[in-house]
């Protein structure tokens, strides 16, 4: 059942995007993406703050691990300042580059965990903020593929009609 109701709203939530979003231009669903990814990559950025290793391998945050100099861990953040501070541009080349680099960022996380906890590990409620930073990262990417989309269509909507934008 829970397969069934996963499906549904997937499929449900996948058309409502792309009829939004994919198809047809519109300068205010550029903006809407934007802060979209954007505050999804501060999301991760806060997720920092929570624990990133369960309590048998020291229940570290983040920040601690960048702190002991881990270097994965030093490159995903450094990374992810980078994808924030080139969405808060005005330029789409830049805006480009943050989506880039945000799906360099979903490899490395998961690079980054396997590194940090080789096996398996039984994780609790306290210890899954790099799970949720995953799946976070995985939305920003979509919103981010769709952004990129979009400044391709402002491109090509400027074309057709002679103006610029």
């Amino acid at each position: 059942m829970q397969t069934v109701f996963f499906w549904i709203t997937w499929g449900v939530l996948s058309s409502w995007l792309l009829r939004r979003f994919y198809f047809t231009f519109g300068a205010k669903k550029i903006l809407q993406l934007k802060y979209l990814t954007l505050g999804f990559y501060v999301s991760v950025l806060a997720l920092g703050f929570l624990s990133w290793l369960p309590a048998a391998r020291g229940s570290l945050t983040g920040w601690q691990l960048v702190m002991r100099g881990e270097i994965l861990v030093v490159c995903f953040f450094l990374l992810l300042i980078a994808s924030i501070g080139l969405l808060l541009t005005n330029n789409p080349v830049y805006h480009k580059l943050a989506v880039i680099l945000g799906i360099g960022l979903s490899v490395l996380v998961f690079m980054m965990m396997i590194r940090l906890m080789p096996g398996s590990v039984a994780l609790t409620f306290a210890d899954i903020a790099p799970i949720v930073a995953t799946f976070i990262l995985l939305f920003a990417n979509v919103t981010g593929l769709l952004l990129w989309q979009q400044s391709d269509l402002k491109i090509n909507h400027s074309k057709r009609t002679g103006r610029r934008s």
